[in-house]
């Protein structure tokens, strides 16, 4: 074991502006039209007792468009909840910021870490610190009280996706590497005297990395990964499970040792639950986009989301899908306030390329107390300065453009409807074809993204095409054309394709059945299943599909660069009526083989 040292850092704070107009307080945005109760006006409320304001859970806005995806959201509270997320190397270094009444302060750790990295999670099990941890090993302890931080030297270059800990006096970190390097697998055991890497069994696999932490007391921790890894921690000694069918296992949360729930999956929904025995029973809902993150309440209800929007709930032990949010980004992380209102972090996930488009959304009743106002950009920084205490923030730092969130709540209404409703949502092998209207996204959601088509286009037909790195520019396949093998940035390899299609007398946004599969020599080699994709409108009865991943069974390109391979398209729509195309095209790897 490397012997573990910390050092002292001093952390630069910038406060964002609590403009009404922008983003956080739903009673001054909420539109009179959605919550008749709450007056367009209405000022936060100073009393912390009575914050409620009448009206239906609905999904709220917090924030969007942020420049670096959104990973990680914890916190103690409404008012005291910290995001991290994504270093878009603009030199602004990883996304780091901290919520309350005020609005958001940004956390700024660029003079002491100026290599900077994404920082994948947040936890703070006590009152005085919150912890940080990301790509190369990279550990940070945060003092609350005093605004200063300490690096940890974990003694692994390994990416540390997760931590978690009973307390302050040991937390664990765990993670591993992922592609172009190998193995092995890396847990962390944290103190406040140091970290020192730890020695698990002999029978975890090296080419196994972990993502995930959690444990309902010190002596009772676990921690996930790859290949159906499961790890205990009975407070002396490692235990090793692997689960039947080696399942890739992503986050796991629990009320109680006796109420665990694990999300995952490879090309489709994963969710496995763990009752008052050992074993794990499986509760995937289905053909659905793989599952991210998880967290499960005091009181049993429990939230899974994942990729392109999608998220679920469970009541009464039950798994159902909730409307589909105002804005459409891969959820990586769930957490449930003390209040049980839900919030989902995340972005463009797929590509470790894109890492942006960073949004935080809240799913519960209007409420006037929510951390109001965007998260700042921080000022540029050429050179690290080696005395941050010298430091005076500029109140005159740009803060990035913020969209009128007006817009995104007006129809939040209809997005969402009465969680009361939620038996009426279609969980099962088909979809309901008979609540399209009540699943309308707004006209909002990401119509900006999208290129005008040709209107002229038959009604019928579905077309294959790509768009472009930006995710603006949508073009057409031709017959034979190269396609990308794209990297993930937590493993695993994809191409991603977007379907155009028309259907007559549609509404804004249509919730379709997507099925598609790559096949190569006759053998399908990926998937991507999904029982209700949105497919927003992007001109007259015409319709075009957010980038969609067809996920490959491996985390390997190599074996099928240069292949030709044949995409086998469908949807199915609301009208069951199906539309389908079959396309080659030759697999390539430009960008590594660039690097």
């Amino acid at each position: 074991m490397l012997k573990p040292t910390i050092t002292t850092l001093t952390i630069a704070v910038v406060l964002g502006a609590c403009s009404d107009s922008t983003s956080g307080n739903q009673a001054d945005i909420a539109d009179a039209d959605v919550v008749d109760d709450v007056s367009d006006t209405a000022a936060p409320d100073a009393d912390p007792t009575d914050t409620v304001v009448p009206g239906q859970p609905s999904w709220w806005v917090n924030q969007q468009d942020l420049s670096s995806a959104v990973l990680a959201v914890w916190g103690k509270s409404p008012t005291d909840i910290w995001v991290v997320g994504a270093d878009k190397d603009d030199g602004q270094g990883p996304l780091i910021a901290h919520g309350t009444s005020t609005g958001w302060e940004r956390i700024d750790l660029r003079a002491q870490d100026p290599a900077g990295g994404h920082v994948w999670w947040a936890a703070g099990p006590g009152d005085q610190f919150v912890y940080f941890v990301g790509e190369n090993g990279r550990a940070f302890r945060y003092d609350r009280s005093s605004g200063t931080a300490e690096t940890i030297d974990t003694g692994t270059d390994a990416t540390l996706y997760g931590v978690w800990g009973a307390s302050d006096s040991e937390l664990w970190a765990v993670g591993g590497y992922v592609f172009p390097d190998t193995g092995p697998p890396t847990v962390v055991r944290i103190t406040p005297e140091g970290a020192s890497t730890v020695t698990l069994p002999a029978s975890v696999a090296d080419d196994v990395t972990l993502f995930k932490a959690w444990g309902s007391a010190a002596d009772n921790v676990y921690v996930v990964g790859e290949k159906g890894t499961v790890l205990h921690w009975d407070g002396s000694d490692w235990s090793h499970t692997v689960l039947d069918g080696e399942p890739r296992l992503v986050t796991l949360h629990g009320a109680a040792s006796d109420d665990m729930v694990v999300v995952g999956g490879t090309s489709q929904a994963l969710i496995l639950e763990r009752g008052a025995s050992d074993d794990w029973s499986d509760a995937s809902p289905g053909p659905y986009s793989l599952l991210n993150g998880t967290y499960v309440s005091s009181d049993g209800t429990a939230y899974a989301a994942g990729l392109i929007g999608t998220v679920f709930q469970r009541e009464d032990g039950e798994w159902a899908t909730l409307p589909l949010p105002p804005v459409i980004k891969d959820w990586h992380a769930v957490w449930v306030d003390p209040r049980g209102d839900a919030w989902v972090a995340g972005g463009r996930l797929l590509s470790a390329a894109q890492f942006d488009q960073g949004a935080l959304l809240h799913y519960g009743p209007p409420r006037d107390d929510l951390p109001p106002g965007p998260i700042p950009s921080l000022p540029t920084m050429s050179n690290p300065d080696p005395d941050p205490d010298a430091d005076v923030i500029d109140s005159e730092v740009d803060e990035p453009e913020v969209v009128d969130m007006d817009a995104d709540v007006n129809e939040a209404d209809e997005v969402s409807g009465d969680v009361d409703t939620m038996d009426d949502v279609d969980t099962g092998p088909e979809p309901d074809t008979d609540t399209s209207d009540d699943n309308d996204v707004p006209d909002t959601v990401e119509d900006d993204t999208f290129e005008p088509v040709d209107t002229s286009l038959p009604p019928v037909d579905m077309v294959v095409g790509q768009f472009d790195a930006a995710g603006v520019v949508f073009t057409e396949f031709v017959s034979g054309q190269e396609i990308e093998i794209i990297q993930g940035p937590q493993g695993g390899v994809h191409i991603e394709i977007a379907l155009d299609y028309g259907f007559p007398g549609g509404a804004t946004s249509l919730p379709t059945e997507v099925n598609l599969f790559t096949e190569i020599d006759g053998q399908a080699v990926g998937d991507f299943v999904s029982l209700a994709y949105p497919t927003p409108m992007v001109g007259v009865e015409r319709y075009r599909t957010f980038p969609i991943p067809l996920i490959f069974y491996t985390d390997l390109a190599d074996p099928y660069v240069g292949a030709n391979a044949v995409l086998n398209l469908s949807m199915t729509l609301p009208d069951n009526t199906t539309r389908a195309v079959m396309i080659d095209v030759v697999l390539v790897d430009n960008v590594n083989e660039q690097e």
